[in-house]
């Protein structure tokens, strides 16, 4: 008898789990709201923005990503630059935004870019699409670990 009951167990316990995997796995995805207003002198962008319109594909992986595209926010503040261009950042991977600012020197813009030192791989280490390998090749790239302050006048 012990066994009758034991094999029940497993099978209701299957049964309720096979359940529970269906009707997860059935949602319905939530109801995307539109994105709020935002104020025209400060934009805010979110790389898991869930609003409405809020996706892109992603050049690298070549998947449907939910979100800004926070790469292509970036280049096109790098577009118009149109006589110097500073950045400080932790570290440029992206091969895309690296042209973009590799395009702007072309133009003959004054580029300065500066990144955290730890990142400051060798190029015999980088892939050649590598953003860092990229910047290095055009002589863009100044290494530094700055802690920086910048007070007004009172």
């Amino acid at each position: 008898m012990p066994n009758k009951w034991l094999k029940l167990f497993i099978y209701l316990s299957l049964t309720i789990i096979s359940y529970l995997l269906l009707l997860n796995g059935c949602q319905i995805s939530p109801k995307k709201l539109p994105p709020l207003p935002q104020d025209s002198a400060i934009q805010i962008y979110f790389n898991h923005n869930q609003a409405k319109g809020k996706e892109y594909l992603d050049p690298y992986r070549n998947i449907q990503r939910t979100g800004d595209n926070l790469e292509e926010v970036i280049i096109e503040q790098i577009n118009k630059a149109t006589s110097t261009l500073d950045i400080a950042v932790q570290e440029i991977n992206l091969a895309k935004l690296a042209m973009a600012i590799v395009a702007k020197k072309q133009e003959g813009i004054k580029v300065r870019i500066v990144i955290e030192n730890t990142y400051n791989l060798p190029l015999n280490k980088l892939n050649k699409k590598h953003g860092l390998a990229i910047l290095k090749q055009a002589n863009i790239l100044q290494i530094n670990h700055w802690k920086i302050v910048s007070k007004g006048k009172d």
